[in-house]
């Protein structure tokens, strides 16, 4: 990435494995969640086209969280990707949210996970706005001009 680009947004976590060789490489604990189970099951495995799952990380009180919701079904018009909102709760004793799983905490909302297989994925935190498109581009296939996509996820 050029400086510009790591101004918008900070990388926090990011897959190691070469997709050439991933004998013996184990996925991490998140990746047993519900979320990328349905994900896995209903999405990976069905479509010839890669569409990866983006996972929006936002709290009520960030007004940017609700601004990147609209980016994405915007951006959805133009690539292929799935996405799902995540309300980062409140810390409970005793209980390890997705987020934390991630080191995503609720300072560093909006944050973003781009999973393209339980192996291959990226969390970008503290983003500023109008970054989401270009971490779309950056991840996902364009659809083809003219090809309408309904307004609902």
């Amino acid at each position: 990435m050029d400086a510009y680009t790591t101004l918008k947004w900070k990388v926090t976590l990011q897959s190691q494995s070469n997709p050439m060789d991933r004998t013996g490489v184990i996925p991490a604990e998140w990746t047993k969640r519900e979320l990328i189970q349905n994900y896995i099951k209903d999405t990976c495995l069905e479509k010839t086209v890669p569409m990866p799952l983006v996972v929006l990380f936002g709290t009520k009180s960030c007004p940017r969280s609700h601004d990147m919701t609209v980016d994405l079904d915007c951006a959805k018009t133009s690539h292929y990707f799935e996405w799902q909102y995540y309300e980062i709760p409140r810390a409970v004793p005793d209980e390890v949210t997705f987020a934390e799983e991630l080191g995503v905490r609720t300072r560093d909302a909006p944050a973003m996970l781009v999973l393209h297989d339980i192996l291959t994925y990226t969390v970008y935190q503290s983003l500023s706005d109008n970054v989401v498109i270009d971490i779309i581009k950056l991840h996902c296939h364009p659809r083809p001009k003219g090809i309408l996509v309904p307004f609902f996820n």
